[in-house]
C-alpha cells in the first residue's frame, strides 16, 4: 500500500515538470513574435511604392548637346574667263615693232636650210613662209628670221614681259614675251621643241652670233585695222 501510495504521488509532479516546460517554451515565442516582426519591418516595410527604391536602377537622363549653328558655305572666287580677241584673218607680216627696241620691215619670206637659217637681208627681217601667218586666233607658230648685226641688233633687250607687235593688211597682232634664251644652231630648226604647232605663238630668231638668240611671245591683244 505504502509503495503505491508513492508511485501515485509522483505522477502529478512529472506532469507539472512538463507543463512548466511548455509555459517556458510558448513564453520565449511569444517573446520572439515582436523581434520578428520588427525585423520584417525593417527589412520590407522601408519601402515606398510611391517612390523609386535606391535597388532599382535609373536610366540616364540623355543630355542633349548644343550643336554650333553652321555657317552658310562659302564659294570661291571664280576667275573670270578671259575675253575672246577679236578676230583678225591670217595675214603676211608687214612691220614688227617693239617699242624702242625693234621696228623693222619685213623681207621675202625664207626656209631652214638643213637644220640652221640664213637671214637674207641685213636692215630687214624674214618669215619661214612655209609656218604660221599671224592672225586671230592664231593656227600655227609665227618664226621671224634676222641678223643680230642688222635688224635684230637690239633683240637681247626684250626682257619676259615686254610686247611685241606685228602689223598685217588686216590688222595688228600683240605678243606677250615669255621667254629669252640662247640655243645652239646644229638641229635648231629641226627640235621638236621649236617647231611644234602652236597656236598664237611668236618666236623671233636672232642669227649671226654663237648660236641663235631666241625670243618667246604669245599672242595677248588683236586690233582689226
Amino acid at each position: 500500500m505504502a509503495g503505491s501510495h508513492r508511485a501515485t504521488h509522483r505522477a502529478p509532479r512529472a506532469r507539472s515538470g512538463s507543463v512548466s516546460r511548455r509555459a517556458l517554451a510558448l513564453a520565449v515565442v511569444v517573446a520572439l513574435i515582436p523581434a520578428a516582426w520588427f525585423t520584417l519591418q525593417r527589412t520590407f516595410g522601408d519601402e515606398d511604392p510611391k517612390r523609386p527604391t535606391s535597388r532599382g536602377t535609373q536610366k540616364p537622363i540623355p543630355s542633349v548637346g548644343t550643336t554650333p549653328p553652321s555657317s552658310p558655305a562659302t564659294t570661291p572666287p571664280t576667275t573670270p574667263a578671259a575675253t575672246p580677241l577679236p578676230p583678225v584673218a591670217p595675214d603676211s607680216p608687214r612691220r614688227l615693232t617693239s617699242g624702242s627696241v625693234l621696228d623693222t620691215g619685213f623681207d621675202e619670206s625664207v626656209e631652214p636650210d638643213g637644220d640652221s637659217f640664213v637671214a637674207r637681208s641685213t636692215s630687214e627681217v624674214s618669215r619661214w613662209g612655209s609656218r604660221g601667218e599671224p592672225g586671230s586666233p592664231g593656227t600655227d607658230t609665227v618664226y621671224v628670221v634676222g641678223r643680230t648685226s642688222g635688224a635684230f641688233a637690239n633683240l637681247d633687250d626684250l626682257k619676259a614681259g615686254s610686247t611685241v607687235s606685228l602689223r598685217t593688211d588686216n590688222g595688228t597682232l600683240t605678243y606677250r614675251v615669255s621667254a629669252v634664251t640662247t640655243v645652239a644652231e646644229r638641229g635648231f630648226a629641226r627640235s621638236p621643241v621649236v617647231t611644234a604647232k602652236v597656236p598664237g605663238r611668236l618666236v623671233l630668231i636672232g642669227t649671226g652670233g654663237s648660236g641663235y638668240r631666241v625670243v618667246t611671245a604669245q599672242l595677248s591683244a588683236a586690233e582689226t585695222s
